[in-house]
């Protein structure tokens, strides 16, 4: 299966300013991350100190795109498909 690394930003106009509505979303928006963790497609997620950070996730492009629609306009994202050690490992000795 197709692996992503999906770099997110927070667009920080879609926050709001009042302190108990932002905790609202942000809770609102951890517990869909949640979701899309047990249910597999994100293997991992992290947060950086700036409002940014990156998912890994596993699927296809359509399925990555589904699962990225929900968190837009809220967030941006730049995706990059990715491959392991033993899968770059096998291209190189298919080389010939």
């Amino acid at each position: 299966m197709a692996r992503f690394l999906v770099l997110w930003e927070l667009d920080q106009s879609r926050i709001p300013e009042d302190p108990a509505k932002k905790k609202e979303a942000w809770l609102a928006a951890i517990a869909e991350i949640n979701k899309d963790m047990k249910s597999g497609k994100v293997k991992e997620w992290g947060g950086f100190l700036n409002g940014a950070g990156f998912t890994v996730n596993e699927g296809t492009e359509e399925e990555i795109y589904a699962l990225l629609l929900k968190y837009i306009p809220m967030c941006r994202f730049t995706v990059q498909p990715f491959i392991s050690v033993s899968q770059a490992e096998k291209s190189i000795k298919a080389l010939g």
